[in-house]
């Protein structure tokens, strides 16, 4: 699947800039390539030697509807299941894997450090020490932590992203539906900055549309859409009352 990602630049607060970074150039597909054939490498070796190491298993996917010839899916078409961390290897659906772990980034993520020194132990001829329920502990308390950063890190990029739409309140935006809500509301995504907001519409005529901004209230991380085509359908007061200044409750 194409790939496009966001880079943030607010180095100016007051004049953030948002630039778009193809994350499917030749570069990148190397390095990940490289990356991925060495865990997998790594993942053989330590279930030939049945080695007491953390695999990552990810069930197979499926698709949500049905693809034409040469259609390329969207994360919308395919039901993922999150990827697992255990002790026995059960495959990697995404990736096309027998078996799969991660040992290419111990500096950024603990349980890489520790399949590492798994495989050097046996490359060694030592015994690593490892008991089974510390491997498990570790395993639980660094899938809780990886989940608590990647939160917090998507809290500050779509803190940046909205404030980044104050500025560009005028602006006429590509959106992209997500689903329709029961209160008449529907969530989409922005994208031109890869933003998930809310949007008062009826269910579009297609996929992808143009929107413009109703509110947006930096100071509780709040955008609110509408489509481009009822801007001039809609007079200011009659904006949906249920938007408010006030933050959600």
């Amino acid at each position: 699947m194409e790939r496009t990602e966001i880079k943030l630049d607010i180095s100016d607060p007051a004049h953030i800039d948002i630039k778009e970074v193809r994350g499917n150039t030749p570069a990148n597909m190397l390095v990940e390539e490289l990356a991925i054939f060495t865990n997998h490498q790594s993942a053989s070796y330590c279930n030939q030697h049945n080695l007491p190491c953390l695999y990552r298993n990810q069930p197979p996917y499926a698709l949500n509807r049905e693809l034409a010839e040469d259609e390329k899916p969207t994360l919308r078409d395919i039901h993922i299941q999150p990827a697992r961390i255990g002790m026995s290897p059960e495959g990697h659906s995404a990736l096309g894997l027998d078996c799969y772990m991660q040992v290419t980034s111990p500096i950024r993520r603990f349980l890489d450090l520790i399949n590492q020194s798994v495989i050097f132990s046996q490359l060694a001829s030592r015994d690593s020490g490892y008991l089974t329920e510390d491997l498990l502990s570790w395993a639980r308390q660094g899938e809780e932590i990886q989940k608590e950063y990647a939160a917090i890190e998507r809290r500050l990029q779509d803190h940046w992203k909205i404030r980044y739409l104050d500025q560009h309140k005028d602006g006429i935006f590509n959106a992209q539906l997500i689903r329709t809500l029961r209160n008449g509301k529907s969530l989409i995504r922005i994208l031109d900055i890869q933003l998930v907001v809310e949007c008062v519409m009826e269910e579009p005529s297609s996929e992808n549309f143009q929107v413009v901004l109703d509110q947006v209230i930096p100071k509780y991380d709040r955008v609110v859409a509408r489509p481009y085509l009822a801007a001039g359908e809609k007079a200011a007061d009659e904006i949906d009352p249920s938007i408010t200044d006030e933050p959600l409750q």
